[in-house]
């Protein structure tokens, strides 16, 4: 699995806005498509660390090492991954299973794909959350969807484009799919 580098400096003053908006420009679907043929016994999954409370961490799928030095703000590429419940574990680097701070089972089912996002607000709240993806684009145009997954910046309000606008959206969400011409959108958070 590729791991994307840090994009952004974890400063407070990049924090709220930077995690918001990098994730959902990482996200503009047009730049991943995924093919329609989907085996049918395996999901497909990313994972986003959306959560500073964590650190550097290593992920854990049913009791073997997924990532490691999985960094806050890195997305991965899609994986396939056979489809049911799976225990999923998060520690820090270097601790190994047994300390995990995030221990929870996830349900994937077979020709879906998924995001799965790291969270927490705190230190002791944190957790992981699955977001069902629809990677399937038409030909010139592109779906975008926004992540809210910056826990200390209250709701946020975004443009997409001249058109499109989500007000509000709140801490962790996902907008529903906007859709777009292909080619350069400009993207705004407030």
């Amino acid at each position: 699995v590729h791991i994307m580098k840090r994009i952004f400096s974890t400063s407070t003053s990049f924090y709220r806005a930077g995690l918001t908006g990098v994730l959902s420009s990482l996200l503009m679907l047009f730049l991943m498509p995924m093919s329609t043929a989907f085996a049918q016994s395996n999901a497909y999954v990313r994972v986003i660390h959306a959560s500073p409370f964590v650190g550097t961490a290593d992920v854990f799928v049913d009791g073997q090492k997924l990532l490691s030095s999985f960094q806050f703000a890195s997305v991965t590429d899609y994986v396939a991954v056979p489809a049911g419940v799976h225990k999923v574990q998060v520690a820090l680097l270097g601790k190994g299973i047994n300390a995990s701070v995030i221990s929870q089972e996830m349900t994937v089912q077979p020709g879906n794909a998924y995001t799965i996002a790291a969270l927490g607000s705190q230190p002791t709240a944190l957790s992981l959350q699955a977001f069902v993806d629809n990677n399937q684009v038409l030909p010139n145009r592109a779906k975008v969807r926004i992540y809210h997954l910056a826990p200390d910046a209250g709701n946020v309000n975004v443009s997409v484009g001249e058109e499109s606008k989500l007000n509000a959206m709140s801490y962790p969400d996902a907008s529903e799919y906007l859709n777009q011409d292909a080619g350069p959108c400009t993207i705004s958070f407030s």
